[in-house]
């Protein structure tokens, strides 16, 4: 708790132990120093408000002059200097040092309680270098820029004061509360740089409410949220390379390893890298030192025109959601602005050439940004667009590319070549969403539900997923893989025109799995159930937010696919009985039960894995991974034989995808059999 003076403070210390909470006395003692504290900094160095800050953006203190230095491209895309191969072997690498921790892990575990390693841990030396299965490689991002489909920019002072609409330049914890415009992030699609853009100067210029302010908890617009959807009729990326093999100077599991790369270092602490096509002169006139920002954008927008052809395809809808902070602001002043600004983003959308689809406000007083999962969310109705605002004819001009290499045209046409009036003049639905197209496929997605931020490298994440959940060989295992060129050869359909339909099953697989039950374990909106649901019998979805399962249901109904069934609930609790229902219902006869898991970053609760490890009848486990801290926690609970009851699983193969260009993150994705 922290408090106004000291004795408010002096108060509350006399009062509170007073208290009771559950039964039991309240303890009061002094908060431990925070780290910007114990940095010898004070409350104005942290705060950077517009008192205590000068025109430059450095504050009083560390914390403010560290903001002022800190690049946004560096927060938000901290690799994006290096050149992409040499991003995908430091992935491979780390990928590989968690399985070889597996290893460790569990010949630890055995030695403990004296028991006999199984087959699998048998193997581990030699090629594999100590990790616990194969590692079939790490597969590239089809799209190197403007890859992620949702953005959350948040709202705060910049560096001259003034609101703004973009990423946070590091943790509010370090004492970064400056936030920094993302148009020229590696990241950040253009069309949802616009929106921010758009959002940045409404605030400034018609605006009367104040913009969010982190220091005191207080201001009203917080938080704006863009989806970018694909058209219907999408181009389908071409398959990203198959990195194959470790760098050579890779050793056993006994050899130590280099720590791995601080992302968060200060800039001062971190060796320039530039991509081999740029110089260091190219990046910087040599006639001036600028500041680091405007040095790094420069050299952002030049890696942008590098990568301007590897970006995603035509932009086919776009979703909003503005989080706003409605303490002590009339609630009909409040709806007034909200009109105002549904008004400002269709005259943006008309202009840019950009389908809006939905607009939806979020009314949220907590100090953090993430709102609880059942803060309720508002459809705001977009209005139709009178002669007064509609673009000139003489004003429209001809559709240019963008720099990400998606089509754009700033009015007239759409990016699908329809009237932009058929988008933005008409109502829409009396809910918040819009639809993407995946893996031949429509999803119906929400405000808060889940989706990959990156589709081009999902469809490739469940394609190899599918593949391995039925027993499908891999292209590398039959030699169709070139280890030498490190690519993978594109499917026929990658590069037709139209939407990619879902690839078929060979025959094989298809005997496989016709009376395959697939489990699958935090389903989200069903996309991993309903891309695979052609290649086994049954699907079972469990999901714990009811947003997400309605989507999942309505989105089964949207693709017409009926052998998917959802569950809501949390997996530990409906997992177990939602299986055995299923199984005992008249005509239910499977070969098998095949589990795929993707939890969030927390990873399985030990309920659910102890209800993996203890269903007899489930032989194969798919586990898809954005954090391999908790997928190794979890793999050594399933492949250790003294850790849980059932017969524990083995290791086979695992690969990384990457999901997230220019960024230490990665997905990673392990195939478990016993």
């Amino acid at each position: 708790l922290s408090f106004a003076c000291a004795s408010h403070r002096a108060r509350a210390r006399a009062a509170l132990p007073s208290l009771l909470f559950r039964g039991r006395a309240l303890a009061v003692g002094d908060a431990r120093p925070r780290k910007f504290d114990k940095k010898g900094g004070n409350d104005k160095s942290r705060n950077n408000s517009d008192d205590d800050r000068d025109r430059d953006g450095d504050g009083d203190g560390d914390a403010g002059r560290a903001a002022a230095r800190r690049s946004i491209h560096d927060a938000v895309t901290p690799r994006w200097r290096q050149p992409y191969e040499e991003q995908l072997r430091e992935k491979l690498r780390a990928f590989a040092q968690t399985l070889r921790k597996l290893t460790r892990k569990v010949r630890k575990t055995l030695k403990q309680h004296a028991r006999a390693p199984p087959d699998w841990l048998q193997h581990t030396r030699g090629e594999r270098r100590g990790m616990a299965c194969e590692l079939c490689g790490i597969q590239a991002s089809p799209y190197k820029v403007g890859y992620r489909n949702k953005c959350e920019f948040s709202v705060g002072p910049g560096a001259d004061g003034r609101p703004t609409v973009g990423f946070l330049l590091g943790s509010f914890r370090a004492g970064y509360v400056q936030v920094a415009p993302a148009t020229s992030c590696l990241n950040v699609p253009r069309a949802a740089a616009a929106f921010a853009e758009a959002l940045q100067s409404f605030i400034r210029e018609q605006s009367d409410l104040p913009a969010w302010n982190k220091v005191g908890n207080k201001g009203v617009w917080r938080l704006l949220m863009v989806r970018v959807g694909r058209p219907e009729g999408y181009r389908r990326a071409a398959t990203g390379h198959i990195l194959a093999q470790l760098p050579h100077d890779e050793g056993d599991e006994d050899e130590p390893q280099q720590p791995p790369l601080d992302d968060g270092a200060a800039d001062g602490e971190r060796k320039r890298k530039l991509p081999p096509e740029l110089t260091d002169q190219d990046a910087r006139p040599a006639d001036k030192k600028p500041k680091v920002e405007a040095d790094d954008d420069e050299l952002a927008q030049a890696v942008l025109q590098q990568h301007a052809a590897e970006g995603p395809a035509a932009v086919g809808s776009v979703m909003l959601m503005v989080q706003l902070s409605p303490q002590g602001v009339d609630r009909t002043k409040l709806e007034d602005e909200v009109h105002a600004l549904a008004r400002h983003f269709v005259r943006v959308a008309r202009q840019r050439g950009l389908p809006l689809a939905s607009f939806s406000v979020q009314l949220h007083e907590g100090c953090s940004n993430a709102a609880p999962p059942n803060t309720p969310i508002e459809h705001v109705r977009l209005p139709i667009l009178d002669d007064a605002d509609a673009v000139a004819p003489a004003q429209q001009p001809t559709p240019s590319a963008d720099v990400d290499g998606s089509a754009r045209c700033d009015g007239g046409q759409g990016v699908d070549g329809s009237p932009v009036a058929s988008l933005l003049t008409r109502d829409v639905a009396d809910h918040a969403e819009i639809v993407e197209h995946m893996c031949g496929l429509r999803f119906r997605v929400s405000p808060t539900a889940f989706f990959q931020v990156n589709t081009g490298a999902a469809e490739q994440l469940y394609e190899v997923a599918g593949r391995w959940a039925v027993g499908e060989r891999d292209a590398g295992d039959s030699g169709e893989q070139d280890p030498a060129s490190g690519a993978a050869a594109n499917d026929a359909g990658d590069s037709a025109e139209g939407v990619t339909a879902p690839p078929a099953p060979s025959t094989a697989a298809a005997r496989r799995g016709e009376r395959v039950l697939l489990l699958d374990v935090c389903c989200g909106t069903g996309t991993i159930g309903l891309t695979l649901a052609h290649r086994v019998a049954t699907v079972l979805g469990l999901e714990l937010v009811p947003s997400a399962v309605a989507d999942a249901r309505a989105n089964a109904a949207l693709n017409k696919v009926d052998n998917c069934e959802f569950v809501c609930g949390r997996a530990e609790q409906v997992l177990e009985r939602a299986l055995h229902e299923h199984l005992q219902r008249p005509g239910a006869c499977y070969d098998s039960v095949v589990a795929i898991v993707d939890p969030p970053r927390g990873g399985l609760h030990p309920k659910v894995l102890a209800t993996l490890r203890g269903c007899e009848r489930v032989r194969r486990l798919v586990y898809v991974s954005c954090n391999q801290e908790t997928l190794l926690q979890n793999a050594v609970d399933l492949c250790s034989p003294t850790r849980l009851a059932g017969e524990p699983y083995a290791p086979k193969k695992a690969m990384a995808m990457d999901l997230f260009p220019h960024t230490a993150h990665c997905e990673a994705i392990m195939l478990f059999e016993r």
